[in-house]
């Protein structure tokens, strides 16, 4: 039986004889903390899905409104892994946290706690990184202090008279 390899800290402190799925992660979470959502996309399969808390799972190609949206309102985006697992080379476990600085409220950081599940798998010849690409992950968080952060920004915004 292989054993579950366990890393701790952020992702750019991964050593060198660290299991392929970790350099993997050494690609992606750039990518997904990034502005390019082709970049990103190269990262995933076709066929992918993303699953958040109790929501149903969607495609991970529709979610680059959310992207597109996140590159308008945040000045900065950026995850920090806590710990990850590699319990198979296919299944990775990550314990992490986001924090988003948003352009109108600098000095209020809304940071998220998360904890993901990520099915890997053998990315098609010439496609994924590292000859990997996600299939599916399912994400934990409380949300909150995202929604908190935009509600305060709506507040801001002049609210138009009616008949104007």
């Amino acid at each position: 039986m292989a054993s579950t390899y366990i890393h701790i800290g952020d992702i750019d402190k991964i050593p060198d004889d660290a299991p392929p799925a970790l350099h993997f992660l050494k690609s992606y979470v750039p990518a997904l903390d990034g502005p390019s959502h082709a970049h990103r996309t190269a990262h995933f399969s076709p066929n992918a899905t993303v699953k958040t808390n109790a929501d149903a799972p969607v495609p991970f190609s529709s979610l680059a409104p959310m992207f597109d949206m996140r590159a308008k309102i945040a000045l900065r985006f950026w995850h920090v892994a806590n710990r990850v697992w590699v319990v198979t080379e296919e299944n990775v476990l990550m314990d992490w946290t986001s924090t988003t600085i948003f352009k109108e409220a600098e000095d209020k950081p809304a940071v998220v706690p998360e904890f993901t599940v990520m099915k890997l798998g053998k990315a098609n010849e010439g496609e994924g990184v590292n000859g990997l690409w996600v299939e599916s992950i399912e994400n934990w968080m409380d949300a909150s202090p995202v929604k908190e952060a935009m509600a305060r920004l709506h507040e801001q915004v002049p609210k138009k008279e009616e008949g104007a």
